[in-house]
């Protein structure tokens, strides 16, 4: 796996303790820590750090996960934790938000490594520090 920014995002080897791109020590700030990746069929590409309290998803800028997709609605997801748990809601999205290939229909806990879909977009789901 590799060693994320969770400032920038960006992904380093392995070995480094200092991101490669802004500096910042490649330690979370808590071990409850959370990562979406974005898949685009062949591999993992980008690594999006859930910072916030609420990580909202859809189309609207003021999200902290835009998606420029027709198919999103403004404001359709939101990823929070509760506890040690980390869940998914749909905010009454027209299109859904599917986990493994099935449509949630109310607040959803999320397991290391479900696949989330939301409109086009394919996510794997991480959390936890590091082994």
């Amino acid at each position: 796996m590799p060693n994320v920014c969770y400032q920038c995002q960006h992904q380093n080897l392995p070995e480094n303790r200092f991101c490669t791109r802004c500096g910042v020590r490649l330690e979370a700030p808590d071990q409850n820590y959370a990562w979406l990746y974005t898949l685009d069929g062949q591999k993992d590409s980008d690594a999006i750090y859930l910072k916030e309290k609420e990580n909202f998803i859809g189309r609207g800028k003021s999200n902290s996960i835009v998606l420029e997709d027709k198919k999103v609605s403004n404001r359709h997801a939101v990823i929070y934790q509760q506890d040690e748990i980390y869940f998914i809601e749909d905010l009454q999205s027209k299109n859904g938000v599917f986990i493994n290939g099935i449509k949630i229909v109310k607040k959803t806990p999320l397991m290391k490594g479900v696949l989330i879909k939301i409109g086009s977009t394919f996510f794997r789901f991480e959390h936890g520090g590091r082994s």
